[in-house]
Order: structure tokens, then C-alpha cells, then sequence
């Protein structure tokens, strides 16, 4: 099971890599997006998975609906207005449509073990250090299916 839930973190990262170009990185931390800064964290995305629940299968094989968090990061000017807030989370909602697309078009790039994509689910906007760092979080459930050996 592990296997497969890499491998699908692995191609989300891929993509989402290929979408966002090279002016993005990895986040620091993923597991905690408020121990990031703005001075290492502009431009820059992560994946972690979430959790997964048994779902309905045929014999030989196991399915289970997986969740994923796709997590976008980007700087802002401390003193920013709303405008200039609303341009970040602008830009930052067209990519995370366009990352949600190529997932779901490419099935995550594993269509032999992915059957479904489903999502995306999209966070509020939340902000950190010191209202320089945005962060939007973006679900998506992978329904993937192994045989049982």
C-alpha cells in the first residue's frame, strides 16, 4: 500500500513541478506550513497524503479512496493592501486549477493502479509570518486499486 501512495506523491510532485515551472520549489515543511518564512518559501509547493478509506472492489483486488494535499505557498509585502492580496490568491487559485486538470487528465500519471481523481476541495487562503506568507491548500481524493497477493 505504502508503494503506491508514494508513487502517486511522487508523480503529484512531478506534476505539479512541470505546471508551476522551475521559479518554484519544495516547501520546508509540509507537515507544518506555519514553521515556514517567507524568505525560503516564495514560490513554493508541496504534497502530503491524507488519510484513505476502503472502498468497494472486485475479488483479486483492494481499492481505497486516498486523500492528497497539494499545498501552494507564495510571499506577500507585510504592508500589502487587499488588492495586492487578492492578485497573490488570484494567481495561486489559476494554478491550483491547472495542476487539478492535469491531475485528473493524466489520472496522476499511474492510470494501471488510479482509477479515479476526484476534487479538488479548496481552502481558505491562510496567512503566516507575519501575514507574508500565504498558503492555499488544495484536496483531492486518488481512488487506486491493488491486486491482493
Amino acid at each position: 500500500m505504502s508503494a503506491i501512495v508514494n508513487d502517486i506523491i511522487t508523480e503529484l510532485k512531478s506534476i505539479c513541478s512541470t505546471v508551476l515551472g522551475a521559479e518554484y520549489q519544495l516547501v520546508p515543511f509540509i507537515f507544518d506550513v506555519s514553521k515556514n518564512d517567507s524568505r525560503r518559501s516564495e514560490k513554493a509547493f508541496g504534497v502530503r497524503s491524507l488519510s484513505g478509506t476502503p472502498s468497494e472492489s472486485v475479488t483479486k483486488y483492494y481499492t481505497v479512496d486516498q486523500g492528497f494535499e497539494i499545498v501552494l505557498v507564495d510571499t506577500i509585502a507585510r504592508t500589502a493592501d487587499d488588492s495586492q492580496r487578492e492578485d497573490v490568491i488570484g494567481v495561486m487559485y489559476d494554478k491550483a486549477d491547472e495542476i487539478f486538470k492535469e491531475i485528473v487528465n493524466t489520472k496522476i500519471n499511474l492510470a494501471v493502479n488510479v482509477l479515479v481523481v476526484n476534487g479538488p476541495e479548496l481552502s481558505e487562503p491562510e496567512f503566516y509570518d507575519e501575514n507574508k506568507l500565504v498558503v492555499l491548500r488544495v484536496g483531492i481524493t486518488a481512488k487506486y486499486r491493488n491486486i491482493l497477493n
